[in-house]
């Protein structure tokens, strides 16, 4: 890899979008060509509170969407996506200068990871990304001026991931891990340090990951989270593919993900929970088809190929939301050959899919034709209630011909927010029992649930949700059945409740639902 020309981190594509997947790519290309307009914001320095210009900071430095650190980065990116994916020397000449132009801040000041890691994180990416697109037409002064930079911006982020090991179940280390890794996939045979970072993630990003799934793929933290950190992580994957040739898609995971999303995200759903972002949004379900198609196309697959068509079809009839989310590039030929494919001919037939690593079920009953769909999604996960997972074990979501019948509660409207701890975050916010107005308990590891005991046959599928150490400070046994009886198609659930001696606790069944 490291004797390979630049572009390392994709392929080049024609000019003419030949081999772009859909007109959506081609759309974002002719959006990141709108970013050619030269220059950048001058740079701040680090303020503090008691400095009169403390409002520019926070402009800066405040929440992750839309600043000017991570707004920077992302046109940068947008940019050097255009240069690498086209090849047009405008584009490339515009990466350039932005790249060149952005070296100028000091990176040990405002923009420094100490100050936003996300912010910063943006940043160095789409820096990255600039370097990656342009390198071949750099004057050895340029050259030698962004390789300091990087080095130092990269050597902030190596940093604070070097304890990594001693507690990987985190979010935002596992950016900065693929981050450092993009970093030094561009920068290896070019300066010492890239191919010591690369030993260092390694066994991280090729053997610990995925800490939040297993190989079943269901992802822990729910659909939008494991959407944001497995889009990341395909990255790093296909430049490892198809540089180095080492093809981490062979792990199950990763056919195991797109399954998961398959059952447990029905293009159609008004409301897909079960952790942070449940919201109906174009941008969620565009990028739910682009990261699946991906998979599809890596693993040489056409399992997933008209779940896919679905979800794209579904996205037409979206809101839009206002920021666009994680830039995302399948650099694949359009169509595999053969028969484009219905589904995973071993689990066509079930209604039950269960993926227990992470606790989540789904029981579908007609998942290609959504007028006619039964859809329960329940969650009873062993992650217990940390994170961007919520106290809902035994949780569920109804869907009937299309339409959502029971859902999770509330919105993400920033984590640790007033509603997200004191209403999302409850057992009360869910369709769960409390017990004496008592839920689970918040924000523990311990709090974990299971889904167990799954049977199906021809008359009835069941799962059951065991969440006696949720419920652990009053409860001996809390448990909740799901039954669906395949002739009647009903559901038939069945809580099962023993007290803690000594404890007196009533179990209260609630429900939550737009309609009446």
């Amino acid at each position: 890899l490291a004797s390979r020309p630049h572009p390392r981190l994709l392929p080049r594509i024609r000019p003419d979008g030949e081999l772009l997947s859909d007109s959506g790519r081609v759309s974002r290309i002719k959006q990141a060509r709108n970013g050619l307009k030269p220059g950048i914001p001058e740079h701040p320095g680090p303020y503090k509170k008691d400095d009169p210009r403390w409002p520019q900071w926070i402009d800066w430095y405040g929440d992750v969407a839309g600043k000017v650190t991570s707004r920077t980065g992302s046109r940068i990116r947008g940019v050097a996506e255009a240069a690498i994916l086209t090849g047009d020397a405008e584009a490339i000449a515009a990466a350039k200068s932005l790249l060149v132009d952005v070296c100028s801040w000091d990176p040990k000041g405002g923009s420094a990871a100490r100050y936003g890691d996300l912010q910063a994180a943006s940043l160095l990416k789409g820096m990255v990304w600039a370097y990656d697109a342009c390198e071949a037409t750099l004057t050895e002064e340029e050259r030698a001026l962004v390789h300091n930079i990087l080095k130092e911006r990269i050597l902030q982020f190596y940093v604070k991931i070097n304890p990594f090991r001693i507690n990987p179940a985190q979010n935002h280390p596992w950016k900065k891990n693929t981050i450092v890794a993009e970093s030094a996939l561009a920068l290896l045979g070019v300066i010492p340090e890239a191919e010591e970072w690369l030993e260092w993630l390694r066994p991280v990003l090729c053997g610990i990951w995925p800490v939040w799934s297993g190989d079943d793929g269901a992802w822990a933290e729910g659909l939008s989270y494991g959407l944001a950190y497995v889009n990341i992580m395909t990255m790093f994957a296909t430049a490892l593919k198809h540089g180095a040739g080492i093809d981490l898609f062979r792990r199950p995971f990763w056919q195991g993900h797109a399954r998961w999303r398959q059952a447990c995200f029905p293009p159609y759903a008004e409301w897909i929970g079960f952790g942070d972002h449940s919201e109906r949004w174009a941008t969620t379900w565009i990028a739910n088809a682009d990261l699946v198609e991906l998979i599809g196309r890596e693993t040489g697959t056409s399992e997933f190929t008209e779940y896919v068509r679905q979800l794209r079809d579904a996205a037409t009839e979206c809101p839009q939301r206002i920021d666009s989310g994680f830039a995302y590039v399948n650099p694949l030929p359009i169509l595999l050959p053969g028969d484009p494919g219905t589904g995973n001919p071993a689990t066509a037939a079930r209604t039950l899919r269960v993926f227990p690593v992470a606790g989540w079920g789904a029981f579908r009953t007609q998942p290609e034709q959504a007028d006619q769909d039964i859809a329960m999604i329940v969650r009873s996960s062993p992650f217990g209630s940390i994170s961007h997972s919520h106290a809902n074990q035994n949780d569920f979501i109804l869907h009937a011909g299309g339409t959502i019948l029971a859902m999770p509660s509330g919105y993400y409207d920033g984590y640790g927010s007033p509603h997200h701890a004191n209403w999302v975050w409850h057992t009360k916010s869910h369709n769960c029992l409390t017990l004496s107005d008592a839920g689970q308990l918040m924000r523990s590891h311990a709090a974990a649930g299971a889904l167990e005991a799954a049977y199906e046959d021809d008359a009835l599928a069941y799962v059951r949700g065991t969440a006696d150490a949720a419920y652990a400070d009053r409860a001996e046994r809390c448990r909740r059945h799901f039954l669906f009886l395949k002739a009647h198609r009903c559901f038939l659930l069945v809580d099962e409740f023993e007290a803690k001696p000594g404890i007196v606790s009533t179990p209260q069944w609630n429900l939550h639902s737009w309609a009446q």
